[in-house]
């Protein structure tokens, strides 16, 4: 339920310090950068949750979404603008949530949240609950694509079919929809968002006060999306729709 990679698959080769996984102006910064402390002189930052951590804590690699969140899939309808659905405290996500012992911040009764990254959200749970246990078929599940259930069908990637693309090379060429227009794969990939600081309706939760995030996209440049004043359409994943979903995740104190 980390909002972020693996961190056992590029640490420490790819990632020397561990300390570049948090934002420095996380509102939470002194605390959560001792996610990343040594203990006996060596990071703890590649050990698994439920390891023996310092003061009997055990986040370790599940601090890899402390600051910011990375997906893993392909989400193009999370704007405000996209279609969304009602969302709040008595919807069966924040259940399940709550069952994992993952609950976040609680939604207000009329938030509304982007269709497509609900129904991804809940076929990835109803995916790995039936996995549960099974280590391999849970890592299969999310290193796949996601197929929505056939109530959502119709918001898929590129807004038609029932498929959320995971993240991989050339994978913006199911975003495409004019194939003769030699610049659509490079404006593709410019708008496909990979990581992103936390959002969420808690302002606790914000790296960036007032509201805002820096957003990693695809083709490797960064951008400050701001979260949308009252009556603005905002865009994911700094969008309100988003940030109501995603929230659940980071809790009151990020």
């Amino acid at each position: 339920m980390d909002l972020g990679p693996a961190v056992m698959t590029f640490y420490p080769e790819y990632l020397s310090d561990p300390s570049i996984a948090f934002c420095p102006s996380d509102s939470n910064g002194s605390e959560i950068r001792e996610l990343g402390a040594k203990i006996d002189g060596e990071y703890c930052f590649d050990r698994m949750r439920g390891s023996n951590y310092k003061d009997g804590r055990d986040e370790c690699a599940s601090a890899i979404d402390a600051s910011y969140s990375y997906a893993g899939w392909v989400f193009d309808r999370g704007d405000d603008a996209d279609p969304s659905q009602p969302f709040d405290s008595s919807d069966p996500l924040i259940a399940v949530i709550e069952a994992l012992e993952y609950g976040g911040y609680v939604p207000p009764d009329n938030a509304y949240c982007p269709i497509q990254l609900y129904g991804a959200l809940m076929a990835l749970l109803n995916e790995c609950v039936t996995a549960r246990g099974d280590l391999y078929g849970i890592n299969k599940v999310v290193d796949s694509d996601v197929t929505l259930t056939d109530e959502y069908e119709g918001y898929g990637n590129g807004g038609s079919g029932n498929t959320i693309y995971r993240f991989r090379e050339g994978v913006e060429r199911f975003m495409i929809t004019d194939i003769n227009n030699p610049a659509a794969s490079a404006m593709a990939q410019s708008t496909l968002f990979l990581m992103w600081d936390q959002a969420s309706t808690n302002l606790s939760a914000y790296n960036h006060v007032p509201g805002g995030g820096n957003v990693l996209y695809m083709d490797g440049h960064v951008s400050f999306l701001k979260y949308p004043r009252e009556g603005e359409m905002g865009t994911a994943p700094i969008s309100r729709n988003a940030a109501c979903l995603m929230g659940i995740f980071y809790g009151a104190e990020g």
